[in-house]
């Protein structure tokens, strides 16, 4: 039997959701080895005014975090959905398109 090797991207949204819920609904879990992707992409506000050091690393500490955060929850949401796979998860780093197209 042949076993496909299916990768899920997801950022937690819900067209992400709906292509979990349509590879549920395509494959069954004995002939599909599910992935769940996400990417970690911290945002980085900008600072208007002049500010200590310790104001910068802070803004990046924060940004940094939100990214795990929001990585952590789009990977839960999905790989829920795909329970009855087992599916595995990969969280990426960096801009989103080009850490997908090379995983």
């Amino acid at each position: 039997m042949k076993v496909w090797s299916v990768v899920v991207a997801t950022d937690g949204s819900p067209s992400a959701l709906r292509a979990a819920q349509w590879v549920d609904q395509h494959f069954d879990p004995d002939s599909a080895k599910v992935t769940v992707v996400t990417v970690e992409h911290p945002v980085i506000p900008l600072l208007l005014e002049p500010a200590p050091a310790e104001a910068f690393e802070d803004t990046i500490r924060n940004a940094m975090h939100e990214a795990r955060r929001q990585a952590d929850e789009a990977l839960e949401k999905t790989a829920k959905r795909l329970e009855r796979f087992g599916p595995a998860t990969v969280r990426l780093q960096g801009p989103p398109v080009e850490a997908l197209v090379h995983y």
